[in-house]
């Protein structure tokens, strides 16, 4: 069956928006058990290192880490990987439990696994890339850095960052370490506007599944606009379809510098 976004259809892609949302609300509930629990014997694992994963690879490792890797493959061996995730979740909504119960092991894992995928959640509603595009960005463009920064503070620790603040030191680059100050407080560069983080977020995730930013543009604003009402300016002007199709082209042109 051919598919509007690439691995994703308008409906799977709408399905997929709607777990993304419970998704973050059960993340705050689990922010809240994990911050109860008595962590002084669990070892904090460096999820940074998550970031070399893409975005699909984050989610397989994720499900394997909560030992549902004979899920994963099942997934990807059948005909509708995409489908058949979305039904198992649909069908078990809850698949890992109640975390307070884990024991130390398990919750290490779970800690490592979930930081990076919400991490990597907040990056694409907040600049449109995953954490493993900015890493990799990070390389060449220190503004691509500071963004996964402001996502998660950890990413100071990853191997492209440690190279650059170390050319830094050399060169005593000051108005670097002022950016990066700037950063870690969440101050440096400047956040894009809230309203607009789902559309980022569902931006990004039709891209991934599309493997190219060509998508439909027909199947696009149907979808954006008159099904999940991802922007908010579009009943302010006479032209949504005109207004919606700039504002998606001037997103993707900022988030290429």
């Amino acid at each position: 069956m051919q598919k509007e976004f690439g691995k994703l259809s308008s409906k799977q892609a709408l399905n997929f928006y709607n777990y993304f949302i419970s998704s973050l609300e059960d993340a705050f509930s689990d922010l809240d058990v994990i911050k109860k629990k008595d962590l002084a014997t669990t070892t904090f694992p460096p999820w940074y290192k998550l970031y070399e994963y893409d975005y699909n690879q984050l989610v397989a490792y994720f499900l394997i880490s909560m030992d549902f890797g004979d899920k994963v493959k099942e997934f990807a061996s059948s005909q509708d990987p995409q489908q058949e995730l979305l039904h198992y979740i649909s069908t078990d909504p809850d698949p890992i439990g109640d975390i307070s119960k884990f024991d130390n092991q398990q919750l290490t894992n779970f800690i490592c696994s979930f930081y990076a995928n919400v991490m990597c959640l907040a990056s694409m509603g907040t600049y449109n890339k995953t954490m493993n595009q900015l890493v990799k960005e990070s390389e060449s463009n220190d503004k691509s850095l500071f963004q996964a920064i402001t996502i998660d503070r950890t990413a100071i620790n990853t191997e492209v960052a440690s190279r650059r603040l170390a050319k830094a030191m050399i060169e005593q680059d000051e108005q670097f370490f002022d950016h990066l100050a700037k950063a870690i407080k969440g101050n440096y560069p400047k956040r894009p506007p809230e309203k607009y983080d789902e559309l980022r977020f569902m931006m990004a995730l039709l891209e991934d599944a599309a493997s190219s930013d060509n998508l439909d543009k027909d199947a696009l604003y149907q979808l954006c606009v008159n099904e999940l009402d991802l922007y908010p300016d579009a009943s302010q002007s006479e032209d949504s379809r005109g207004s919606f199709e700039r504002y998606v082209n001037r997103m993707r042109k900022k988030s290429r510098t």
